[in-house]
């Protein structure tokens, strides 16, 4: 209550010292009423802007946080939204945004940095495979749980080893075989 008093008071010092604005700082009076209605909706519209601007900020959002996903596309092949904690969520909308650029050999090396992983990119030519093939080379740690080979269904496990390699899949060029070895 204090604030809208507060509130109350800028909006009248604003006003012209005039016989037009008299009552301005008379409490009974209809413009003194008038100002205060005026201060709580701005000081409810205030705090409404801060929710937004703050929203804005994926790492601390709650209320945007769907909006985000939707943006960048989650849920997909990757990343789920269900039966995961608001903090994991900000991370794979934040993962999507780092993928974004993604299209270069040291791009694809950054990306798995982002997940604590030091990859290996290679050209297939380089290794003795096809030119159309990109060999990553992973530590054994990000080796994914589950099935060796893909099937049309997503588990959405959350493991991290199956978030990289699908998100390389998702970003290497369409006529690239990617061929994935642990060391």
């Amino acid at each position: 209550m204090i604030k809208a008093k507060n509130q109350t008071q800028t909006l009248a010092d604003f006003l012209r010292d005039d016989p037009l604005f008299y009552k301005k700082n008379i409490t009974d009076s209809k413009l003194r009423k008038l100002l205060t209605g005026l201060a709580l909706e701005f000081g409810r519209l205030e705090q409404e802007l801060k929710d937004v601007y703050d929203g804005y900020d994926i790492s601390s959002s709650e209320i945007l946080l769907t909006e985000w996903e939707s943006a960048m596309g989650i849920p997909d092949d990757c990343f789920i939204t269900y039966g995961i904690s608001t903090t994991q969520r900000a991370k794979n909308v934040l993962t999507k945004l780092t993928a974004l650029g993604v299209s270069t050999k040291s791009g694809f090396e950054a990306l798995a940095a982002t997940f604590g992983y030091t990859a290996t990119v290679e050209a297939g030519t380089d290794v003795g495979l096809s030119r159309w093939t990109m060999k990553i080379t992973l530590p054994d740690s990000a080796r994914p749980l589950g099935f060796v080979y893909s099937f049309p269904l997503s588990f959405g496990t959350g493991d991290q080893g199956n978030i990289v390699e699908c998100l390389f899949s998702l970003l290497k060029p369409s006529n690239v075989k990617l061929v994935f070895s642990y060391i």
